[in-house]
């Protein structure tokens, strides 16, 4: 494949990605609205069951998104009960955030919901196929964290020169 073929199918695969991420928010807010538990606060949710407690800070660099946005979703969790905060040994003024047993089973009756959705899907993609597209998807994934630590690098330069 010619390397503009490349380009153009890479750039339609990114837009692709973006159809199916806002698909996939859609499928999560409709699928858990009566228990009052959106796509961005399950993804809180998910983050700390998966990794265990962590401060919100962490929290949002693992997502990639402002602190600003996790503490919002946190505070909405602290006051369903669905997480609590605990002291941070490392950091007195940033507490932990902890899946709650309120949390933990809500986490798990979403999953239940969404388990025989995705064994439909799985269903009708071809293992092969689906192997492939997990494959590029964290090619394509270390090579965008390589090229944002670039513009950070690139960033952080013009800025001290800036301030000399």
């Amino acid at each position: 494949m010619r390397r503009p073929q490349q380009t153009l199918h890479l750039a339609r695969l990114v837009t692709d990605i973006r159809r199916l991420f806002q698909q996939l928010k859609t499928l999560a807010d409709e699928l858990h609205a009566d228990l009052g538990v959106n796509a961005s606060q399950r993804a809180v949710l998910e983050a700390l069951e998966a990794e265990g407690p962590a401060s919100v800070a962490t929290l949002a660099r693992r997502k990639r998104v402002s602190r600003q946005h996790i503490q919002v979703l946190v505070d909405a969790l602290v006051g369903r009960d669905l997480v609590a905060l605990q002291p941070n040994p490392a950091h007195q003024r940033s507490p932990l955030v902890a899946l709650s047993d309120d949390g933990a089973a809500i986490f798990n009756a979403l999953r239940q919901r969404e388990a025989p959705i995705l064994a439909r899907l799985a269903a009708s993609i071809d293992g092969d196929a689906l192997a492939t597209t997990m494959a590029t998807l964290g090619s394509l994934s270390l090579l965008l964290s390589a090229e944002i630590g670039q513009l950070r690098a690139a960033s952080s330069t013009k800025l001290e020169k800036e301030t000399l």
